[in-house]
């Protein structure tokens, strides 16, 4: 903008509220935020504001801060989804000096929403066939530390998942010997291996 008479940056945290984070001066680009808190998810937008009033907000920027305190991410294993009971349940690896976990979901890439775990695994219940949710799962130690957040997304419609996306991502560009690599490290789910590999040899044969 050419009129403005500056800047306010907004930060939502871990799917939060937006509070505003800085004001910046006019004609300035860019800012310095250094209160970020380790293992944390932060959004960011910025608007510009002038006597006439405020401007629509920026696109948002996403980063997450890298947890400091050395618990692992969990891994995600699986997702199974019932169209019946329209319920859609996300699993995870367990994660040494973990105490508990924190899940929390989104729908098309709207608002997270938080989301009751229990020991390895959260299920949502209502999801709607056609939707893509995404998710994201992380540790959280009995002395209060968090891991990083561990992302993830799956498809009611398709079924197709950020599991099974990432495998063939990786088998357009390797041998078959190499996918079979990635199935057995566990990138692929177990009732997901059939499918691949009748998709794979219909291309190829």
């Amino acid at each position: 903008s050419s009129n403005e008479a500056g800047f306010k940056v907004e930060a939502s945290v871990d799917g939060s509220a937006w509070t505003e984070r800085a004001s910046v001066a006019a004609n300035e680009t860019s800012c310095l935020i250094s209160d970020l808190v380790a293992g944390h998810a932060y959004t960011f937008r910025v608007s510009a504001y002038s006597e006439a009033g405020t401007s629509a907000v920026s696109n948002e920027a996403a980063v997450a801060v890298p947890s400091d305190t050395g618990i692992a991410a969990p891994v995600i294993e699986d997702y199974t989804y019932s169209s019946t009971r329209r319920r859609l349940t996300l699993t995870w690896a367990a994660v040494d000096a973990a105490a508990s976990y924190e899940v929390q979901y989104q729908v098309d890439g709207s608002v997270w929403i938080g989301l009751t775990a229990s020991e390895t695994s959260a299920t949502l219940s209502g999801a709607t066939y056609g939707k893509t949710y995404s998710f994201r799962v992380r540790a959280v130690s009995n002395d209060g530390d968090v891991s990083d957040w561990t992302e993830g997304w799956y498809n009611t419609a398709t079924n197709e998942t950020s599991l099974s996306s990432a495998l063939l991502d990786a088998a357009e560009e390797a041998e078959i010997g190499d996918s079979i690599d990635l199935i057995s490290s566990g990138l692929l789910a177990a009732d997901e291996v059939d499918s691949f590999f009748q998709d794979f040899f219909e291309e190829e044969f």
